[in-house]
Parts: C-alpha cells; sequence; structure tokens
C-alpha cells in the first residue's frame, strides 16, 4: 500500500485549474484568467465556438467509418463471389490452357516436320 502511496504522489498531481493554479504553465494561467472575466453567457458562447470545430471533425470521421465500413462489406461480398466464380470455372480454364497448349505443341511440330 505504501508503494501505491508513493506511486500517486509522484504521479496524480491536480490538474490545471482555478482551483489549482500552480499546476497550470503560463499559458494556461492566461487562460483561465481570461475566461474567469467572461460572462456566463459568454463562456458558453466561447465554448460552443471553441467545440464546433471538433464535433464537425467527429462527425466526418463518423461518416467516413461508415463509409468505409459499406466498402468493407462490399470487398466481403466481391471476395465471396470471386471465390464461387473461381470454384465453379477455374479448373475448366486450366484445362482449357492445358489443350491450347497441347494444340500449339501439335501445330509446332507439324509446321517443322
Amino acid at each position: 500500500m505504501a508503494t501505491l502511496r508513493e506511486f500517486s504522489e509522484r504521479t496524480l498531481r491536480p490538474g490545471c485549474s482555478q482551483a489549482h493554479p500552480g499546476a497550470c504553465g503560463e499559458e494556461d494561467t492566461e487562460l483561465l484568467k481570461s475566461f474567469g472575466a467572461l460572462s456566463g453567457a459568454q463562456r458558453a458562447a466561447e465554448l460552443a465556438k471553441l467545440s464546433q470545430p471538433l464535433e464537425e471533425a467527429q462527425a466526418k470521421l463518423s461518416r467516413l467509418q461508415k463509409e468505409l465500413e459499406a466498402i468493407e462489406e462490399q470487398m466481403e461480398e466481391a471476395e465471396e463471389k470471386l471465390d464461387e466464380v473461381s470454384s465453379s470455372v477455374g479448373n475448366k480454364i486450366l484445362l482449357l490452357k492445358r489443350v491450347i497448349q497441347a494444340a500449339d505443341k501439335s501445330s509446332s511440330r507439324i509446321l517443322l516436320e
């Protein structure tokens, strides 16, 4: 238990906030002061303004993830179709190519004679 206490005292410190300004860097201290000087309505407006690009980026990511999932489903369907077609005609194609090669060799022998 002492080890856990030592670890927590070394690593777990309060985050930067108005209640713990000593945990803040210079830039964050200035931001806290400027945000603290705003009215409640101004803070809400600032939060909405700052949050908008993040929400837009999250929405775009979500949309792209859905598109990717749809594409992955299409790929799976295409792979299944390829396997189906390959198993139904693959051997026929192989045999036909062998017949063609044999016929070509036969034709070459006749021309050489």
